[in-house]
C-alpha cells in the first residue's frame, strides 16, 4: 500500500505555479524596426493594471538624449499612450530610423509592480515645417506631462527621497520627545537627590 501511494506521489503532475504579473506583448513590438513614426504605444500585460500607479516614460535617442513624461491610459491589462499630441523631436523626412526606448512602471490591481523597457526603431515625425503648424506651442499636450526628468530617465529617484525623508522624520521626531522626556525626568531626579 505504502509503495502504491509513493509511485502515486512521483508521478502525480505538480500543480501549477502562480504565474506572475508579466509584459506578454508591445506594438510596436520589442526589438522592432517599424517603417512609419508611432502615435500610439500599447503595452499588454497579463494583469488588470492600476491607472493611478501607471507610469510610462519615452527616451528617444536623438543628440542630445530627450525623456518625455508621459500620461499613460489603463483599459483592464492594456496599458496606452497617445503620441499624437506628444513634443517629439523632430527630423527631415528621409534622416532614417531613431532608436525609442519606452520605459514602465505599473502595477498590476491587485498589487504587484512590474517594470521593463520596451525597445524600438522608428523614424522621427517630420520637422515642423512639413508639420500641421496650427497648434500652438505654449499647449501642454495631451499625452505627455509637463514635467521632465533627468537623462538617466529616472524620475522615481525623487519619490523615492522624499519618502526616505518622512519615514525618517516620522521615526526620529517621536524619538527625540522621548530622549527630552527622560533626559529631563533624569535632571529632575538628580535635583530632588541632592
Amino acid at each position: 500500500m505504502t509503495a502504491a501511494f509513493v509511485t502515486l506521489l512521483v508521478l502525480a503532475p505538480a500543480p501549477s505555479a502562480q504565474a506572475h504579473t508579466g509584459l506578454t506583448s508591445s506594438d510596436p513590438a520589442d526589438d522592432s524596426t517599424v517603417q512609419t513614426t508611432p502615435d500610439r504605444i500599447q503595452l499588454q500585460f497579463t494583469d488588470p493594471m492600476s491607472k493611478e500607479f501607471s507610469k510610462v516614460s519615452l527616451t528617444i535617442g536623438t543628440s542630445p538624449q530627450q525623456v518625455l513624461v508621459l500620461d499613460p491610459s489603463t483599459s483592464g491589462p492594456t496599458v496606452s499612450v497617445d503620441l499624437s499630441d506628444a513634443r517629439l523631436p523632430t527630423a527631415p523626412p528621409g534622416s532614417g530610423d531613431v532608436a525609442w526606448d519606452v520605459a514602465y512602471r505599473v502595477i498590476s490591481a491587485d498589487g504587484h509592480p512590474v517594470d521593463g523597457n520596451v525597445r524600438f526603431r522608428a523614424p522621427l515625425p517630420p520637422t515642423p515645417s512639413s508639420r500641421d503648424a496650427s497648434s500652438p506651442a505654449s499647449e501642454t499636450p495631451k499625452g505627455e506631462s509637463s514635467s521632465t526628468v533627468d537623462e538617466d530617465g529616472d524620475d522615481f529617484r525623487t519619490t523615492a527621497i522624499l519618502i526616505g525623508v518622512g519615514v525618517s522624520l516620522f521615526f526620529l521626531l517621536p524619538l527625540s520627545v522621548l530622549l527630552w522626556a527622560i533626559g529631563r525626568d533624569r535632571r529632575r531626579q538628580r535635583a530632588t537627590s541632592e
